[in-house]
């Protein structure tokens, strides 16, 4: 890590700078939370807090893209960081495209209905990609993960606590806690309590 992330992208987590087939990565070239977060989250108890930025400066330059993709994907306010993405973020969809998307994110339309300018407008993301797998049902294996935000502030703030740095705290922690906490608080959905009814039990 000391030898390859001082730039201004973190190193790809398959092979950081010593792949040695070229440029073939098998999970191709996006950046996936989290395979990437298991080179940094070690740093914080090893007194490396340094090599961590340009891993949370990515993150962080992405936040307005991912406002945006909290909107389109999801119609909710807040910052929704997809698990994976290429480094400058998440595709800004145009207006119809996002519905079409935010249609199947909400199980309104399946992935087969998308329509080709869609579909051509998500080939370079793999986070929509994934989204329009011709599979059973509309969940691919990256498309509904919604956790990978919250992963990235709460080591965020871990950093803030190793370091105390407010500065810090102020221009990168908070915004990204602020961002997935506004997501989530709008994506979940208050419902009638349903009744215990558990498979196989009988009472009597």
């Amino acid at each position: 890590m000391g030898s390859s992330s001082r730039g201004t992208l973190p190193p790809k987590w398959n092979g950081l700078l010593f792949a040695t087939n070229g440029d073939q990565r098998d999970w191709g070239s996006q950046y996936w939370v989290w395979t990437t977060e298991m080179h940094y989250v070690p740093l914080f108890a090893a007194d490396m807090i340094d090599l961590t930025d340009t891993y949370f400066n990515m993150y962080v330059r992405q936040l307005p893209q991912c406002e945006i993709a909290a909107r389109q994907r999801w119609g909710v306010p807040g910052a929704y960081f997809p698990e994976t993405t290429a480094f400058d973020g998440p595709t800004t969809l145009s207006d119809d495209v996002a519905a079409e998307f935010h249609n199947v994110f909400l199980g309104r339309k399946v992935a087969a209905e998308i329509s080709p300018r869609a579909f051509a407008m998500c080939r370079f993301d793999s986070h929509l990609r994934a989204s329009t797998a011709p599979q059973k049902g509309r969940y691919s294996w990256i498309s509904h993960v919604a956790s990978s935000g919250s992963e990235l502030a709460i080591q965020a703030w871990w950093r803030y606590r190793y370091t105390g740095d407010r500065q810090w705290l102020r221009s990168h922690a908070y915004p990204m806690l602020r961002g997935t906490v506004e997501f989530y608080r709008h994506l979940i959905r208050k419902e009638a309590d349903r009744p215990f009814s558990p498979v196989g039990y009988s009472c009597s």
